[in-house]
């Protein structure tokens, strides 16, 4: 039995189904509890991203734009929203397998390094 969030477990029952959905991310922050949400998607470059969250990204050292984690960045950035304890939830997303819905750690790359340095602690680490 996995232990990710019931609301985690809502947004990604409500994924549309094939594509190239493998990961699910939810982000809250002090000033969004209820948390954002998203999945993996490619982004054209990182103009798609926010500006404050761009410039943290880049001080981190650069992304690759792809992964859940960092569009829910973007949107908190974008909402005004302070990272400092903010929590992120990812878990994979692969239904009719065993591993669908379980915990997941950030891309070990780019994101886990990232995560800290902007104040976000990491659920199921």
């Amino acid at each position: 039995m996995h232990n990710t969030s019931p609301e985690l477990c809502k947004y990604v029952a409500g994924l549309p189904k094939g594509g190239n959905i493998e990961v699910a991310s939810r982000l809250t922050t002090k000033d969004n509890p209820a948390g954002y949400y998203g999945h993996n998607m490619p982004r054209a470059d990182i103009g798609d991203v926010d500006w404050d969250a761009r410039t943290a990204i880049d001080a981190a050292g650069g992304h690759h734009m792809g992964c859940a984690e960092i569009g829910r960045i973007s949107d908190a950035f974008e909402a005004g929203d302070s990272m400092k304890g903010a929590v992120m939830e990812t878990v994979n997303v692969a239904p009719g397998s065993p591993k669908h819905l379980t915990p997941r750690k950030p891309c070990s790359n780019e994101c886990a390094p990232l995560l800290p340095q902007l104040g976000i602690s990491v659920m199921h680490n």
